[in-house]
């Protein structure tokens, strides 16, 4: 293997069984990231990404634990996102883990596709071993539901085209925020609560804290669906509604199919078409000076994960005057 070639799962593990010096580490370049390849103190193998834009923290997954650095000295990159394997018996499957995640960034020419490539190969790998059960399945599905109903509210408060705002969904990735407009620099996060919920989880300080960037809230307040409700909505319903106002509706609908494939949803699920909401209310609030948050720069060197709640009546000094239910199913209000 030569590092101008991508390489495989037995070259990575050939690269791990060289290197005796957890210093010591293999250089893969690929435009827009360095890769090393190398085995830390006592022996666990990692591979690790260095870049200029700070990555997303990962959950740990089950064997393997993942830790987002910064100023990778040696490489003059700013972040690095490690990705440590800690039960040396899946050194084969880990391998062939980090060989989908360089073979998925040669084929990207950015820095965010290249950070999004690993993203989704790590939500495809952890759905691919471990079923949901139902009831993570309905909790995903209630919060995908919420970003969905906010992409229609996002198109009628900006005008922004459906089919835009689809595209910049950056939810499903592992992104800080769920709608991301880069040329903007505007995001938007979404919250999807029950009516009865006293306050907000906010699972990252990522999610309302990026320097020059305008960020917004929604809030989408849902209740459990009866049969006599007019606003009962459910998964299929939100994907027709949002595909009908699209300019190109296949497009679109192959854009929120492969969102939620990223999820481990499919629209032929029973429950995608059976669980149905109430919508109570659709609210936007603006992030801004003073808003209750913690920043990324609060959180102490060697904080990996922090995860706060909000209470929801200290953000209504921040709210912007639109509150309503949702239209009823294929409808748009304007």
């Amino acid at each position: 293997m030569t590092d101008s070639n991508t390489p495989t799962a037995e070259d990575i593990e050939d690269i791990w069984k060289g290197t005796t010096d957890f210093q010591e580490a293999r250089i893969v370049c690929f435009d827009p990231m360095i890769i090393a390849l190398g085995v830390q103190q006592d022996g666990s193998p990692y591979i690790a990404f260095s870049c200029d834009e700070k990555p997303t923290a990962m959950p740990t997954l089950e064997s393997v634990r993942t830790v987002v650095r910064t100023k990778a000295k040696s490489t003059g990159e700013n972040w690095t996102l490690v990705f440590v394997l800690e039960n040396q018996t899946l050194t084969r499957a880990f391998s062939e883990m980090c060989a989908s995640f360089i073979a998925r960034i040669s084929a990207t020419s950015t820095l965010h596709d290249a950070l999004n490539a690993i993203y989704s190969s790590v939500n495809e790998w952890q759905h691919l071993l471990k079923a949901l059960s139902r009831s993570n399945t309905a909790n995903l599905i209630r919060g995908v539901l919420g970003e969905l109903l906010a992409a229609t509210y996002i198109n009628e408060c900006t005008d922004c085209p459906i089919d835009s705002i689809i595209e910049n969904w950056s939810g499903p990735y592992s992104a800080p925020q769920d709608f991301t407009f880069e040329a903007e620099k505007t995001a938007w996060e979404v919250k999807t609560i029950h009516s009865s919920a006293k306050d907000i989880t906010i699972s990252s300080p990522d999610q309302l804290d990026r320097d020059g960037w305008n960020l917004f809230l929604i809030v989408v307040e849902l209740a459990s669906g009866s049969e006599n409700d007019s606003n009962r909505i459910t998964l299929t319903d939100a994907v027709r509604q949002v595909v009908n106002a699209a300019n190109n509706p296949p497009h679109t609908e192959q854009m929120i199919e492969d969102g939620l494939l990223q999820l481990g949803i499919s629209l032929t699920d029973e429950i995608a078409t059976t669980e149905a909401f109430s919508v109570i209310s659709i609210s936007r609030f603006t992030i801004g000076e003073g808003f209750p948050r913690i920043s990324t720069s609060e959180v102490p060197s060697g904080i990996d994960k922090v995860t706060y709640k909000i209470a929801r009546h200290a953000i209504e000094p921040f709210r912007i005057a639109e509150s309503h239910a949702a239209p009823q199913h294929g409808e748009t209000e304007r």
